[in-house]
């Protein structure tokens, strides 16, 4: 591109970042001299390229780069703390990465660790690996962590007593033990919904739950259910035989339509329609069900939506826009 064209294409890009005029005499004459502004206007090389895409925020802020999190870049890259796209760092498993790292649920490689002086220093241990926050598209650091400058990624701003980390999830700002199972250091120990390690005997033939609940794969017991209703708001009936919560994975995240739970390192439902299901209607606000509506049960399924708001044979209920003490759905096919 020519080199006059490529200065009034950043004298433009100037004038609309930080909202200057610059007279076009200027740039006729003293062209040589636009390269002092540039700085004013990341991103301009006045060849007609730009570098990056998006804008930095936290430790990057004010200046333009490629990514702010791994879902700006391409597949088989991750964003870099300088929030650069790269391929240094990403792995599809342990054998991915260098010797003394492991693969996260992240695909990121992170040094192996049993305790915090084993990694450097703004990253924590969670027992298994060194960690640390990045600081998101809203540009703000979870509870207890800090910016970095220079960097997208936090620092612990906590300092949390040996054998603990700062929280995650719906525990940040606080000190844990635990996020996974995994990151209990003593067999049979278990990580509590308050990110605690506790001994607990799995349950069994020989360690039966309370009549009122069930005995999970995991050998957890659990609320047991028929439907979702029977749950906590947030919770949903797993095979109409017990509550279940997602939990937050060791990379402090919450899966698809679920969020973190305060004070806790469980999650809840946030998007129903994530999970198959549809938002609760009349009495079952705040519920994600099966259905509402016939319609949600499929035309040709022979069922019909109950006023539990689940799909069964021969299950024919109105919904009534009067108050009733049990709750009923609208099943008007529009």
């Amino acid at each position: 591109m020519n080199k006059r064209r490529g200065t009034f294409r950043c004298a433009r890009r100037l004038e609309r970042m930080c909202g200057v005029n610059i007279h076009p005499l200027a740039l006729r004459v003293l062209p040589c001299l636009f390269s002092l502004f540039l700085p004013l206007a990341p991103g301009c090389d006045c060849g007609g390229s730009t570098q990056g895409k998006v804008m930095g925020v936290c430790g990057l802020e004010g200046t333009m780069i490629q990514c702010v999190e791994d879902e700006d870049c391409e597949i088989g890259t991750i964003c870099s703390e300088h929030g650069e796209c790269s391929s240094e760092g990403f792995c599809e498993e342990n054998g991915d990465c260098r010797e003394g790292m492991l693969c996260t649920d992240e695909k990121h490689c992170r040094s192996a660790c049993g305790v915090l002086d084993d990694c450097p220093d703004g990253f924590v241990c969670n027992r298994t690996y060194c960690f640390n926050e990045r600081c998101g598209k809203e540009g703000i650091c979870p509870a207890g962590w800090k910016i970095i400058e220079g960097s997208l990624f936090c620092k612990p701003e906590l300092e949390c007593p040996a054998g603990t980390f700062p929280g995650r999830c719906g525990l940040a700002g606080s000190c844990i033990q635990c996020i996974t199972d995994g990151d209990c250091s003593v067999e049979g120990e278990i990580c509590t919904e308050d990110g605690r390690c506790e001994a607990k005997e799995p349950c069994g033939p020989d360690n039966r739950c309370a009549s009122f609940e069930w005995c999970t794969e995991e050998g957890t017991c659990k609320p047991s259910c028929s439907f979702n209703i029977d749950c906590d708001q947030g919770g949903i009936c797993k095979d109409r035989d017990y509550c279940f919560h997602e939990r937050c994975n060791s990379e402090g995240k919450c899966p698809d339509g679920w969020r973190p739970k305060e004070g806790s390192i469980e999650c809840i439902v946030n998007d129903c329609t994530k999970l198959g299901l549809v938002d609760g209607k009349c009495g079952l606000e705040g519920y994600c069900v099966e259905c509402v509506h016939d319609k949600d049960c499929g035309v040709s399924s022979g069922k019909s939506c109950n006023d539990e708001g689940n799909c069964l044979m021969d299950a024919n209920y109105e919904c009534s826009t009067s108050t009733h003490a049990s709750p009923h759905f609208d099943q008007t096919i529009s």
